[in-house]
This record gives C-alpha cells, structure tokens and sequence, in this order.
C-alpha cells in the first residue's frame, strides 16, 4: 500500500494525527518506514529471530497542537530529585472469539503486575529516578472481531476501555497511560501514541516474555516523547553531513530509522532492553554528570566513563561552532543493562545503501563501544527528536564499510570540519580518553635514524631513533611504534618529536626493513608512518686460538679456546688439522662455554708423513653458526 492509500484507509479509521505532524518517508535496508498524518510508520518484521513488528509504532496524538507538545515537553525535562508517576492501565483484550489463537495465552492480574512493575525498573533506572510507574487499573475485554488488526484496536479501544476513561484522548497531561495487551500475537506489532504526559501503547508479545518487556519499554518511551533511534552512513570524506541530508537510500546520509542496538528506543529484540542513549537522557535531565564542550573550551582532552557506571563523567556534548548541531560521545560496556544488547551478542550486521556500508554488532565484549550520536529532528516539533548513531569508525575493510563503534586510534571530523575527534584510548576500567579540537590537527612527518652504516652485528644493538616534525613546528608528543616489516618490535616514549629503541638480536642474520608508526597522544597531531630503511645484520665475529700443545708426531694434545662476540657460550664444530689435513673434529656445546680439550691419535699413514716433514704445524678451524662466522686459528709448530 502506497504512503497516499496508506493515508487515506486509516484516516478514516480515525484521525489521531493533526496533517501538520508529518515525518520525511525512510528506506532502510530490512524494511520501509513512512509516516503520515493518519497513522505511524509501516515497518515490516526485522529478521532476526523473536522480533517484534514495531511498524507505524509511533502514533501522535489526537488534538494535540504543537503548543502542546512544546509545552509538556518542558515540563518533562525533570531533574532527579522532580519524581513523577505514571499510572498504567492493562487492558487485556481478545480480539476474536475464539481461544485457539491466544499465543499469548492467559495474562491475568498477577502477571501484569509483574510487567508493570518491569516497566518500573526499566524507567526508573533510565531517568534517576525522576519516573516512577505504578498499575493503576486492570480489565479484561473480548471483541468478538474476524480478526486481530492492532490498528484497529490502538485507534478504536481506547473509545471504550475502562469505561471510555481513555476516549478523546483524555489522558493528555495525566501521566495516565493505556496498556493494550492482545490474547493474539496480531504480527507481534508494538505501537505507541508520541508525547502528551500520558498516552496509549499496544503490544501483541504478551506480558511473560523477555520480548514483552522489552516492547513495553520501546512503546512507553514513544509515550515519553522519544522517537526512534537509528544509525546512519555518510558518503562524504567526513562521514558526517549536515542535518537535511539525513533521510532514505537516495540521501546523502542513508538512515536505518531503527538501527540503533544499544538505544530501547531502537531494534527491540528478545531479551535485550539496553539503556537509553545520552542524548534523549541529557536533554531530558535525567543524565547531568556530562561535560558541554564548544569553540569557546578549545582543546580538550576528556575521559568518558562508561554508560552503565552510573557516575563519573558519562558523555560528551559538543557544539559544533560552524552549524551549531549537537554531537553526543558516549561509551558503552557490555554490562548491566547493556549486557543484554545484541550489539554484544551477535554477529556483525551491515545495512548497505549508495555503496557505502553501515556496520553493527559484533562489538568487542572486552571493549565496548565509543559512538558519536546526532540528533535528528522529529516531525514537526523542535521538542522531540530522533537520535541517530553515525557509522565513522574504521573497520579495516576501506572507507566505504564503516562501524558505529569507533576504536582507539579513530578520529573523526564533523561536517564541514567544524571539530575534530581522536579516540585516544578505550579501557573499561579507566574509560574512554577523547580529544576533541576545533582547529585541524597538525600533520606529522615521521622519519627513521639506523646510525650512519646501518649495519648490526648478530647480539650487537643499535639504536634506531624517531624522528616527528610537525607542521606547525610544535614539540610531538606520543609513542613510536618500531617495526620490522609487519613485526613489532618495541615502542617507545616520544617527547620532544623524538624517541629511540635499542635494536639487537631479536633480529636474524639477513636484511630488515625498518619503520617507524606514530600514534600521537592527544588530537593535537595526525599519525604518521615512516618509510622503510634497511638494516644488514651480520653474523657475529669469532676467533679460535690453540694452547697447551704437546710435542708429539703421534699423538695430539692441545686446547682450543673458541670465544664469539656477543656470547659466552659459542656453539658448533671444531676441526683440528696438522700440515692442512685433517686429524679429527670435536663438537663444541654450550655448556664446554667454548673451550676443547685436544686428545686425538693421528693415524700410521700422516703419522708418517709428519715423521719425515722439516716442519709440522697444527691448526684449528671453528665452523661457525647460522649466526656466527666461522675462525681458523693461528698455525702452532710442534717442530
């Protein structure tokens, strides 16, 4: 059914929207999302196992004017010490007469209670306390109808349930809200009505269900004012856009409307409620321990404490000095709340749309999440919003596949270079350490120092040393990362653009290519790789040196001391000769710490030839290593 058609069929079922609340249409990878001014969107079930049809979820509410909604929204943003309760009315409604389709079998008192009193947790939790929510009434309906349309019933039962106490509605500016659960799955669909202090939400995914819980927390944050929170891809250099070029597969910022999986108000999926990102948090009041960051703080280099901690400085909100957009910087851990997100749980997921890839899930449960997040506006209304979490973060597959999770080493550029951002380091203990700058980091040069000959004798060390220049000619400060080819060989401490690494026989005999990464330590410079020198290691000299000779024609006796640079302990074979042929070889150990002891007959045959020769010599000849050079020793006389 066209957006038109769409408009016009459930128009007439009744006009909860006034014309003027209107949504831009949006195409996401899994599903086609638009809103009009007579219903919500039209989402289809996403793929994942146990998920729930949240499609046209969002639906504003009837005879609400924009100074309405401009007004309660003020009064929502209660800080934590305002508490305010919200009564919720279940009503259990059977849509068809029949009991064979109640999937979600029975749902008595006891367990809307208990629903109920998740809800509590959930939001109480998500907003400091500032939100409390009590059961205010239960009632069971049955409707007799052909079949179970959660359109119908959201737009028409509230007419009728708790003696018409909900009809017109009434419960705007209440904190009343009306709790449709269906006996039937009817396609496991969630909706909510949008703002208003109060409101009405279905759901088709009963009362006992992880999933049930997680739609009740999803539905009342649409009663909440919150829209629905997204990720979105830019196919610019920045990764980043201004505001209107956010919207379907043809914009410039292709947005998943609900491909956020660590937002409640994003994908609801069995048996994750994660929390309520910072944005909707802070602009609300319940989330105060963040710190504002605009042109005015300059250079600031901040630790964000993880999300679920509970204290500590748990965001970022900067002002981007050029468009004046808000940008959030929040971590998230894979605990508490957040443990049950599918961003932690499953495989990687990737909504591809104009070429460019926007990737989730899979994150790191050892390392979290640091995400830049947007506000996107909502309808009409400057109160509410969307939030978006911008896929920038570098995956390794190329700048056309990007992931909403951003790790240490990334950085980051708003539109139009308004602010830059370099995620320093990331540890769920210490935090996340960030620096955000409003002039370009300086480009970095970074060059390699292997001596004059660079030459190495095997055990010998040399010392490599980094050098970093800095366009605008400051004194770089960060780490040096040596390397040989791919290898790590050490880091090292830059200070004042320099720093060097003692080389040695961690290397084989051969040649190396030799470089060096610089990772600065804040956003004020630009990483930089050197290029490759090449360093010639060589096999470490020896010497061989014959002692204690015995005089004899017969009968050799002497010892042989073999010493090798860089080594007490030399190894391998040591061959004795008189007058040049051979007499016997002795194989030298480590532990004979390069010493032979020389007791070898010579036999009758040399024997005689030595008898009658003026002169008899005797030599030694050390054969080496894979990494020593092999000595033959001076000539000894034995006459």
């Amino acid at each position: 059914m066209n957006r038109s058609t769409r408009a016009l069929a459930l128009g007439a079922l009744l006009s909860l929207v006034t014309a003027s609340i209107v949504a831009p249409a949006v195409t996401t990878s899994a599903e086609t999302s638009t809103s009009t001014s007579a219903s919500a969107t039209s989402e289809t079930t996403s793929s994942e196992p146990d998920s729930v049809n949240l499609a046209g979820d969002e639906v504003g509410a009837s005879a609400m004017t924009a100074t309405d909604y401009a007004s309660i929204a003020t009064k929502s943003a209660k800080s934590a010490s305002s508490v305010t309760n919200h009564e919720v009315w279940v009503s259990v409604v059977s849509a068809t007469a029949s009991t064979a389709d109640d999937t979600n079998g029975a749902i008595d008192r006891a367990a809307a209670e208990s629903l109920v009193a998740q809800m509590n947790a959930y939001w109480s939790g998500e907003t400091n306390g500032a939100v409390t929510i009590s059961l205010g009434g239960y009632e069971t309906r049955s409707l007799k109808s052909a079949a179970c349309d959660a359109p119908t019933i959201f737009s028409s039962f509230p007419e009728v349930a708790f003696d018409k106490s909900f009809a017109q509605s009434a419960w705007k500016g209440t904190n009343k809200h009306l709790l449709i659960l269906t006996a039937e799955s009817c396609a496991k669909a969630g909706l909510g009505s949008v703002g208003g202090n109060g409101g009405v939400l279905l759901s088709g995914n009963g009362a006992s269900t992880s999933l049930g819980s997680s739609v009740a927390f999803h539905e009342f944050g649409h009663n909440l004012g919150f829209g629905h929170a997204g990720s979105s891809i830019c196919d610019s250099n920045n990764h980043d856009a201004t505001v209107s070029h956010f919207g379907n597969d043809s914009s410039a910022c292709p947005t998943n409307e609900y491909g956020d999986y660590l937002d409640i108000m994003g994908y609801t999926l069995t048996g994750s409620a994660p929390h309520l990102s910072t944005p909707q948090r802070i602009r609300s009041g319940w989330l105060t321990d963040y710190t504002a960051i605009s042109s005015a703080s300059g250079s600031v280099t901040s630790t964000v404490t993880p999300l679920d901690a509970g204290s500590g400085n748990r965001a970022l909100k900067i002002t981007d000095p050029l468009t004046g957009a808000i940008y959030y910087i929040e971590y998230r851990t894979a605990s508490g709340a957040d443990a049950t997100s599918t961003e932690f749980t499953q495989m990687q997921k990737c909504f591809t749309a104009n070429g460019y890839s926007n990737c989730s899930r899979g994150t790191s449960t050892a390392v979290g999440s640091v995400r830049i997040l947007r506000e996107l506006p909502y309808r009409d209304y400057t109160d509410y919003i969307r939030t978006t979490v911008l896929a920038a973060g570098s995956t390794g597959a190329g700048e056309t596949y990007r992931s909403t999770s951003f790790a240490a080493g990334d950085t980051f550029a708003s539109a139009n270079n308004g602010f830059f951002l370099t995620i320093n380091s990331i540890s769920p203990s210490a935090g996340a350490s960030v620096t955000v700058r409003f002039t370009a980091p300086a480009d970095t040069e970074t060059s390699v120092d292997l001596g004059k000959s660079a030459k190495l004798a095997y055990g010998a060390t040399v010392s490599a040393t980094a050098h970093i220049a800095t366009s605008d000619g400051s004194a770089a400060t960060g780490t040096a990362t040596f390397l040989n080819g791919s290898k790590v060989l050490g880091t090292a401490a830059v200070t004042a653009g320099t720093a060097t690494l003692k080389v040695s026989s961690a290397l084989k005999v051969g040649k190396h290519k030799i470089s060096v990464r610089f990772t600065p330590a804040t956003g004020d410079e630009k990483a930089s790789v050197s290029d490759k020198k090449t360093l010639t290691v060589t096999k470490a000299t020896s010497t061989a040196k014959i002692s204690k000779l015995k005089r004899s024609t017969s009968k050799i006796s002497a010892t042989v001391t073999v010493k090798a640079a860089h080594t007490k302990t030399p190894t391998g074979k040591v061959t004795i000769y008189a007058n040049g042929k051979k007499v016997t070889t002795y194989t030298l150990s480590a532990s004979k710490k390069g010493v032979v002891k020389v007791s070898a007959k010579v036999s009758k045959k040399l024997a005689k030839k030595l008898a009658k020769a003026k002169t008899v010599t005797i030599t030694a000849k050390y054969s080496g290593t894979k990494t020593v050079a092999s000595k033959t020793s001076k000539a000894m006389r034995l006459r």
